[in-house]
């Protein structure tokens, strides 16, 4: 979170109570003031904005919001016109006039709820899930000021309201069990507070509520909704109990939003059909009541809103329109010109200079002066500020996707960023200057065969219409007759890519055509349509570094390549072919550089089945493309997920695999022999996306990868050697990042979120990260630091006795010569020693691991190497034994792996453990046989059949 200056703003007036003297609690507010003022002075100086990087990635750019929780406010006063919106699991201060951004992060989940009190001071954001947090920000400085997590506010807040002098904060949060809601009352302003000071359950609600409003007169005093209840609160600094009752509402539609009018007696709630709803009483002695429903809108209406001085009631509506009444609820005006669709949410500012203090007559024509400046967001992923006076002035602050983002690509030599959508609409960034330069809808409808006897029977199913269900069934022969109906289907870009040069983006959709696009205009640059590969959706797109192919796989789990024809001006891309190379699909391709190839590259693709595949460029036969033999296998277990070139500290050129068992793998370019095998990063998923960052001179000639996972993205510091003080991972978007790109010059990072359609632009900083890293435990303290115990644990301790225990046995165990202790022992005695310690390698492991020790110092030698030091067996041991260890579940779904039904005969497990992956001998089976069951009658002592569970007790003894 970053800061530079603190302005002077008015902190929150405390509340007078009824039936005291004003002096003498104007003078008690005064040293209330004084006091909070030197509370939270510490806080805002430990958080002053900073010039240099913090972290090794800093979140300096949101370029969307959450559309899907519109809480969009306006933070504009006398001073300054800033206002601040949700994105992602942050929130984000922005301010049009000095085109600058300051990111809160305080959230592990999406923001779900935000808040602004009067006078724009203060901030307060919400989100729900587990580790829930509600955080109070100080806006001028961008300081979280006060926090409450899931102790108090459960599984986290729907909902929440500042009362009129801002010292109190209302929220409405769920119970642990995600269901039940509370309604509790936040003394945010004691700093040592650490949960509500008045809270009430809510019971006989139907459904969770979605708008809170405290009076602005009567701060103890609420009015609240939900899709079918108004509630109306009431407390008091003397009781932790809030009072309560519920007024249903029985007309057509779901209310949506609630508030006071300045008459302490009158609430208004708008509803989806339309309507206007007027709750009253007659003293505030009473219980509301329902008054009345008016009509104000044919469409829903999403927002009903106050003007700061409670002299107008503003209705956003679903058709883009915002309406104005006044007290009596009698209409004003409206606007009909904001254009961006369905209102979301509206916020007024604080004040307005050209606005007389005093209340003046106004009618339909003159009310628009009388109304602050305001900002509107919309569904369709709008923010609009509109400039009040003789007439509404509005400004597109920021457009955002209104759907998930589907793709993401970057410039190979500018800073544009191209993110796309589910709704199909693109959008092409200057992304330094946070510049929009061209949007487009690019989405495609198709139409979609459905047999209109099924709809009939599951409409008329659906809707429990039993007797007019027989007779749909008599007209079952007349409609096999008709032509079949057919539903609107809308296709969206599933992946893209720029071409070298960076003139042509390719768009991959979701129904198996691509399309050419030119980069600024996003028109198509041939006047042919798009070519088509078939039923599926295309996930991945890659560039052939010469432009002369592009290449992708499907859904459908093959490889498809296209081929330029630069003599055929309007039809220049013809479609080569595909194939099915992968069992369970690629889950990268790439080009490789083959310069004794005539095409100067070679495509490549990795898979989920642990193969590598190399493609042959030069032919095809019946739109099949052809597969280079042999095919290399990479893994046995896990599968690669992505690759990269990756150069050691000796310049020695590797491919970097990353694996789904958290490993970085090092494959030789030439032979793709497995050189080396490293920890990766164990933050959360495995590593999905992997992609290099080029050098840049603010580096430092410090070298780094960037990955992401589920929701997580993170640098490697180079070079890699397993050491976890080297990763560093932050949480980007906590829905899924659905694209991860890194900018030509390697000083941004994007990444963007598959559900709320929010994209990030990270500042790269290696420095910082170096730093870290150069305080931190180095070399073999980091690998000893990762073992249970550290360097003098039980478990270290262990291994120095097997380490000298195993050249005691190569030396014979029986032998009376005299003894020759040594710092190392034969690469032979790995795998003895890695059982010893409660790793087992596999055959293939053993390999592997032999190669590596072997061709470790070979590059600066050229030597082999024989034999270990107990450093190298540490170090072995931290990067090969699986990641997160193996646990019954593990051990359990392997078995039913080999046993559909559960179970096996002994005769079936030893068949099984002879035949299918790290095949037993015979004789190994029957000595390892021998050894866990303490017998040599193995017949006798197995059991007749055999469970997972059974497996784990009895034969191989594992305490499940």
């Amino acid at each position: 979170t970053t800061t530079t200056t603190t302005t002077n703003a008015t902190l929150p007036s405390m509340s007078v109570e009824m039936g005291t003297d004003p002096d003498e609690d104007e003078h008690k507010n005064c040293d209330k003031e004084k006091a909070f003022l030197s509370n939270i002075t510490p806080i805002v100086e430990a958080h002053k904005r900073y010039t240099v990087p913090k972290n090794g990635l800093d979140l300096i750019w949101a370029f969307g919001f959450n559309v899907g929780s519109p809480h969009v406010h306006s933070l504009e006063d006398s001073s300054r016109s800033d206002l601040v919106f949700a994105s992602g699991h942050t929130a984000v201060i922005h301010s049009s006039t000095r085109t600058t951004q300051h990111v809160l992060k305080g959230h592990r989940n999406t923001v779900a709820c935000s808040c602004v009190s009067d006078d724009k001071r203060w901030i307060a954001t919400g989100d729900h899930g587990e580790d829930a947090t509600l955080v109070v920000w100080d806006a001028n400085s961008a300081t979280p000021i006060q926090s409450y997590f899931s102790d108090a506010i459960g599984y986290g807040t729907a909902c929440a309201a500042f009362t009129s002098d801002a010292m109190f904060l209302v929220a409405a949060t769920f119970e642990k069990d995600s269901i039940t809601q509370r309604v509790q009352v936040f003394n945010w302003t004691d700093i040592n507070s650490t949960t509500a000071s008045q809270s009430v359950v809510l019971s006989g609600i139907s459904s969770p509520i979605t708008s809170i409003y405290p009076h602005k007169e009567n701060p103890f005093f609420v009015v609240a909704n939900t899709d079918q209840e108004t509630i109306f609160l009431e407390w008091s600094l003397d009781a932790q109990d809030i009072k309560y009752y519920i007024v249903e509402f029985t007309k057509k539609g779901h209310l949506t939003q609630s508030v006071f009018l300045e008459d302490m007696n009158v609430a208004v709630s708008g509803t989806t059909s339309g309507l206007l709803v007027l709750w009253t009483r007659k003293s505030i002695d009473d219980m509301f009541q329902f008054e009345k429903a008016v009509v104000v809108s044919d469409v829903a209406i999403n927002v009903v809103s106050m003007t700061p001085d409670s002299r107008f009631l503003i209705c956003g509506c679903s058709d883009g329109t915002i309406r104005c009444f006044d007290e009596d609820c009698k209409a004003m005006g409206w606007s009909e010109n904001i254009g961006f669709g369905s209102i979301s949410s509206i916020s007024f500012a604080a004040t307005r200079d050209h606005l007389d203090a005093t209340k003046h007559e106004v009618n339909p024509d003159t009310f628009s002066e009388a109304i602050p400046n305001f900002v509107v967001s919309t569904i369709q992923g709008a923010i609009i500020s509109v400039t009040t006076g003789m007439e509404f002035y509005s400004e597109v602050q920021l457009r955002a996707h209104c759907e998930g983002v589907s793709c993401l690509a970057v410039h190979p030599f500018e800073h544009v960023l191209m993110s796309c959508s589910k709704s199909g609409v693109v959008q092409v960034w200057r992304s330094e200057e946070a510049q929009l330069i061209a949007t487009r809808d690019i989405s495609k409808k198709s139409e979609q065969v459905v047999d209109p006897i099924h709809a009939a029977m599951t409409m008329q199913t659906t809707k429990a219409r039993l007797p007019q269900l027989h007779e749909s069934m008599k007209k079952t022969s007349k409609m096999k007759e008709e032509a079949p109906k057919k539903t609107i289907e809308e296709h969206y870009p599933s992946s893209a890519c720029f071409s070298p040069d960076g003139n042509t983006i390719v768009f991959g959709f979701s129904d198996g055509t691509i399309e050419f696009r030119d980069t600024l205009s996003l028109e198509l640059v041939t006047d042919t349509a798009a070519l088509d590969v078939g039923d599926c959706s295309i996930l991945e797109l890659a560039f052939a570094p010469t432009g002369e192919f592009v290449a992708g796989y499907t859904s459908d789990n093959t490889v498809c390549l296209f081929k330029i024809d630069p003599s055929d001006f309007e039809t220049p891309w013809e479609y080569v072919g595909r194939n099915l190379s992968h069992i369970g699909g690629a889950t990268q391709i790439f080009f490789e550089d083959d310069e004794a190839s005539a095409h100067r590259c070679r495509l490549c693709s990795i898979g989920r089945d642990g193969m590598l595949v190399h493609y042959d460029l030069n032919s095809s036969f019946d739109s099949q493309l052809q597969v280079l033999s042999p095919r290399i296998r990479l893994e046995h277990i896990a599968h690669p997920v992505g690759c990269v070139m990756y150069k050691t500290a000796n310049d020695e050129e590797f491919y970097l695999m990353a694996n789904s068992e958290y490993k970085f793998r090092l494959y030789n370019k030439e032979t793709w022999l497995c050189r080396q095998t490293l920890l990766g990063p164990t933050y959360g998923d495995p590593i999905q996306i992997l992609r290099s960052v080029p050098s840049h001179p603010d580096h430092l000639n410090n070298t780094v990868l960037a990955f992401a996972n589920t929701d997580k993205v993170g640098l490697c510091l180079c070079p890699l050697d397993g050491s976890a003080y080297k990763y560093t991972a932050f949480v980007a978007h906590p829905d899924k990042i659905s694209g991860l790109c890194v900018s030509h010059d390697g000083r941004y990072l994007y990444t963007a979120g598959h559900e709320h359609g929010t994209v990030h632009m990270w500042q790269i900083n290696p420095t910082v990260l170096a730093a870290r890293e150069s305080t931190s435990p180095q070399g073999m303290d980091a690998m000893y630091d990762m073992v249970d115990g550290g360097r003098e644990g039980e478990l270290v301790k262990d291994l120095k006795e097997y380490f000298y225990f195993s050249q005691i046995k190569r030396q014979g165990l029986m032998s009376m010569a005299p003894r020759k202790a040594s710092d190392t022992v034969s690469v032979e005695d790995i795998p003895d020693l890695l059982r010893a310690i409660g790793y087992f390698p596999t055959n293939q492991e053993i390999v592997e691991i032999r190669d590596e020790i072997k061709f470790e110092d070979y590059a600066t030698t050229n030597e082999f190497k024989e034999s270990v030091s107990l450093d190298d067996i540490v170090r072995i041991f931290v990067n090969h034994r699986p990641a997160l260890g193996i646990s019954p579940s593990d051990l359990e779904e392997d078995f039913n792996n080999a046993a559909p039904e559960g179970v096996l005969s002994s005769a079936d497990l030893c068949f099984v453990l002879q035949e299918y992956g790290d095949a037993f001998t015979e004789d190994e089976l029957a000595s390892c046989l021998a050894s866990l069951l303490g017998t040599t009658d193995i017949d006798s002592a197995l059991p007749e059949m055999i469970n997972s569970d059974v497996f784990a007790e009895e034969i191989v003894g594992f305490e499940v």
